[in-house]
Parts: structure tokens; sequence; C-alpha cells
């Protein structure tokens, strides 16, 4: 009986450790995804204030030499709406619920809903 309950003691000591370690990765993947997406917010509005609008793509120019969270989804990060609104989005997949963050141009803030 002893050697039954120290083997679920260990489990569930292993399986909590794992799963913290798992949160942390996470939360530091989702802050660098933030603070990538932010740093091209600059020149975005840059391109605007030039042509009008904000362009369609973003320039591959403007993070080439940026570490890029592991969360981010270069080919679907950006979306446009329209020609003064954007969305930067990244999926974290240890959240289970409402997993996806967007930062809304018109609202200068980051939303967290569900979905991608």
């Amino acid at each position: 009986m002893k050697k039954i309950l120290l083997f679920i003691i260990v489990f569930v000591l292993i399986i909590g450790f794992s799963l913290y370690d798992r949160v942390k990765y996470y939360t530091k993947e989702a802050n660098k995804a933030k603070i990538f997406c932010e740093s091209l917010i600059p020149r975005l509005e840059k391109y605007k204030q030039k042509y009008g609008f904000y362009p369609s793509k973003i320039d591959t120019n403007w993070y080439q030499d940026q570490k890029i969270s592991k969360l981010i989804r270069i080919e679907n990060f950006f979306i446009i709406i329209n020609s003064n609104h954007y969305y930067f989005r990244y999926k974290n997949p240890i959240i289970f619920q409402d997993n996806v963050f967007g930062y809304d141009s018109e609202q200068k803030m980051w939303l967290q809903y569900d979905g991608y």
C-alpha cells in the first residue's frame, strides 16, 4: 500500500512540474510574440502616413533580424481589415479556451478570443 501511495505522489509531482514548465515556456513565448508584433507598429504607422493606407502584407525586411516567437505563424499573423484597420494575432496552445490573442489597431489593445 505504501509503495502505491509513494508511486502516486511521485507521479503527481512529475506531472505538476511538467505542466509548470510548459506554462512557464508558453508565457515567455507569448510575451515575445507581443513584443514582436508591437515592434512593427511604428513601421506600419510610417507606411500609412506615407501612402495613406496600411500595407496588405508585412515587409519581411522589417523583422529579418528579430527573434520571432514560436507562437507566431508568419504566413498569417497579420490581417488587414481595411485601409485603416489591422490585426496581429497568435495562438497560445497552453490555454484551452480563448487561446487566440489579437492586437486591434483601432482599439490599440490586445484582445483574447476563441478560434483562429
